[in-house]
């Protein structure tokens, strides 16, 4: 019976599902009687039922149909072909109950004992019904409470309905989709897979669309069953029609959910098969294709194994190897993405190509031509990388050799380096330079000699193609042009070194000389203030013997400091003789000269010196006797006024005094004359020889006269 049909039937309400239960769990089947006896369809009530009865689940039609024909407005020959049909359609029945109206009882007996047993119908009425069943499972036209709408259950049947053929139908085609997939899975080869997936790819796509349409569906359709209580399905703590045809819906889902992902696995996994396949064929197009560029491009590339015999050439080269770098480079950043991609096909390929008949084959050649492009791209890389280092190491040494050339001339320049000038400054900043450069190509000699080494085990390493034959170019002219420069590299070099260490020790010479010579002159300045000191500061000798000790070491100190200056300057004037001596100069040399001056200033110095120490000695004497005197004198005196006053003095006492006295006088005389002495010393010039300024002279000259 197709949709509208049962549709139409359902809609004239012959008979009733509410989806309610008895005590006992059986469904309940209501069919109400038309009042007009017109409008009894038998043959309809038949067909109603038989849809009806499809909708409970098997436990519930096993507990016993609970049918209530509801009578109390129609013929009560109705009831009889009615309940008549309802045996015939449904088969178990466990009551079956006639409402008759309330005021049919007034007339009517009935042994309802003898029904139940022999399942013949009950006769109640509405009042009494209640007694067999509970409200809530009774529609309000029967006295319960069960709310039912007719046209909201047939709305949701209709929608379940629709939901169950769509589900069929797509369970059915996709059962025989994976049936024709199944089929050809084991034992397909590439060839045969990509025709059935081209042929199914259409139905594929419609096929596998729809269960997503038809999941909405049912979740429409559960949300309906689940939650809308004004239908006639009523929700009631998981029993009731409602309840089984949500569990239906759910598994109905379930299952096409399982099946649908099977299928889909398998069109994936025959998919990911072929394109496994297809890609393994392409990564062996494209690496045959990297092998032959390297075999025959790559090769013509590498044809050129000149380095060059100057800079310019060598660096030409280079830049030609770099722009054979940069073509190389593309090569090797497409066999890397084409590497990972072989990488992930094989990890892949023993799993995705299970299922063709041929992927052992292809997976064992792809790794075996990975490996061997492999090798060809490494041998080339280091080739390449060979020809690159040797390239650098010719460019390295023909620039240092450039260098060496260009410094080593600038050395051997020899008005540049000679002394010209008395400036110690400008001779010491000469010496620097000249130092600096002679570090320079110290350096670059260093460094020629070991760039030249390298260059040379470079170009007698042996070199090898891709297949491992040996194809070593022949170098004898680059090796014998490497050797030639580099003895011509050593040459300039020792001979650049030798004038570097010449000017070298005639600067130092130069620069010693004049400092030596600036610091006679400091000395010579120094001890000729010194002396100026002593004329005029330190020519006096005091008044009493505190005086002269305090003066005799202040001159001591003074006399120290001379010397140390004198022989600050002496040395100098040594070391400035030796160095004109071992550089060839004249022993009558400025030098000389500036040594005769410093020695006679320190003599006239001496000589003011032991004078003025010598009065210092002589005024020390005399006042220190002359205390010593008067000392005496005062202890005469004395001891002449105690015998004055004592008026007791014998004449040996007074004899004794006399002669302590005339003692005194002589020696007291004697004093006065070196007082005298020592007056007149001090009145003669403490250098007499000495003059402070000579006209006409360069420098303080001193005056020899007879002593």
């Amino acid at each position: 019976m197709g949709s509208s049909e049962w549709e139409g039937l359902l809609e004239r309400r012959l008979a009733v599902l509410p989806g309610s239960r008895d005590p006992g769990g059986g469904p309940i089947l209501v069919i109400p009687l038309p009042q007009d006896p017109a409008l009894h369809d038998v043959g309809g009530i038949s067909a109603t039922i038989k849809y009806l009865k499809t909708i409970p689940s098997v436990s519930s039609r096993d507990r016993g149909w609970v049918v209530v024909v509801d009578a109390r407005v129609c013929h009560y020959r109705l009831v009889k072909p009615t309940v008549s049909t309802v045996r015939a359609t449904l088969g178990h029945i466990r009551h079956l109950f006639v409402v008759r109206p309330e005021g049919f009882w007034d007339k009517q007996r009935v042994d309802c004992r003898k029904s139940e047993v022999d399942s013949q119908p009950i006769y109640v009425s509405v009042s009494k019904l209640t007694k067999y069943m509970e409200l809530s499972q009774l529609p309000v036209e029967l006295g319960g409470t069960l709310d039912y709408d007719h046209f909201a259950w047939l709305k949701t049947r209709k929608a379940y309905e629709e939901f169950v053929d769509e589900c069929e139908r797509a369970r059915r085609d996709l059962e025989t989709l994976q049936a024709e997939l199944r089929r050809e899975e084991p034992c397909s080869r590439a060839s045969t897979l990509h025709d059935l997936l081209s042929v199914n790819s259409n139905t594929y796509n419609t096929i596998t669309a729809r269960p997503a349409i038809i999941f909405n569906m049912g979740q429409e359709v559960l949300k309906v069953l689940e939650m809308d209580e004004e239908s006639g399905f009523r929700v009631c703590e998981g029993q009731g029609d409602a309840a089984e045809a949500a569990s239906r819906v759910r598994t109905m889902l379930h299952d096409l959910h399982l099946l649908t992902t099977a299928v889909e696995a398998c069109w994936r996994r025959l998919n990911t098969a072929l394109d496994t396949y297809m890609q393994v064929r392409e990564l062996e197009t494209e690496m045959n294709d990297i092998g032959q560029w390297l075999v025959s491009a790559g090769q013509t590339l590498l044809a050129d194994t000149s380095i060059g015999t100057t800079t310019e050439q060598a660096e030409a080269i280079l830049r030609e190897h770099e722009a054979i770098e940069l073509k190389c480079r593309e090569t090797y950043g497409r066999w890397a993405g084409l590497r990972y991609r072989v990488e992930d096909a094989l990890d892949r390929g023993d799993g995705d190509l299970r299922a063709l008949a041929d992927h052992r084959t292809t997976t064992t050649d792809l790794r075996s031509l990975k490996d061997y492009t492999d090798t060809l791209v490494r041998t080339f890389a280091t080739r390449l990388d060979r020809r690159r280092t040797l390239i650098l190491a010719s460019v390295r040494f023909h620039r240092i050799a450039a260098q060496m050339c260009e410094r080593c001339c600038v050395l051997l320049q020899q008005n540049r380096w000679l002394p010209h000038t008395d400036d110690v400054d400008t001779l010491k900043k000469t010496l620097r330079e000249l130092t600096a450069r002679k570090e320079a190509i110290d350096y670059l000699a260093s460094e020629g000699t070991r760039a030249g080494e390298k260059l040379l085990d470079l170009l007698t390493v042996g070199v090898k193609d891709l297949s491992g034959r040996d194809v070593t170019p022949d170098y004898t002219g680059e090796l014998n042009h490497v050797h030639a420069l580099l003895t011509n590299v050593h040459e300039q070099y020792a001979r650049a070194a030798r004038q570097a260490d010449l000017h070298k020790l005639r600067l130092q010479q130069n620069i010693q000389l004049l400092t030596c010579q600036r610091d006679v002159k400091q000395a010579y300045k120094w001890l000729k203030a010194l002396l100026e000191a002593l004329v005029k500061a330190h020519s006096h000798v005091g008044r009493s013997s505190e005086e002269i000790r305090r003066l005799k070491t202040e001159h001591q100190q003074f006399q120290e400091t001379a010397t140390g200056t004198f022989e600050y300057g002496f040395e100098s004037a040594r070391a400035a003789l030796l160095v004109e001596k071992s550089a060839g100069g004249s022993v009558l040399s400025e030098s000389r000269r500036m040594v005769g001056d410093l020695e006679y200033v320190w003599k006239m110095f001496v000589q003011g010196s032991q004078e003025q120490l010598t009065r210092l000695r002589v005024a020390g004497v005399f006042f220190r006797t002359m205390e010593q005197h008067l000392e005496r004198l005062d202890a005469l005196y004395a001891g002449v006024m105690e015998r004055l006053n004592g008026r007791q003095a014998s004449d040996g006492d007074t004899r004794s005094l006399l002669s302590s006295r005339d003692r005194l006088l002589r020696e007291i005389g004697r004093n006065v004359r070196l007082g005298k002495l020592l007056k007149e010393r001090l009145l003669d010039p403490l250098v007499p020889n000495y003059r402070y300024v000579v006209p006409n002279r360069r420098r303080f000259s001193f005056s020899r006269c007879k002593l």
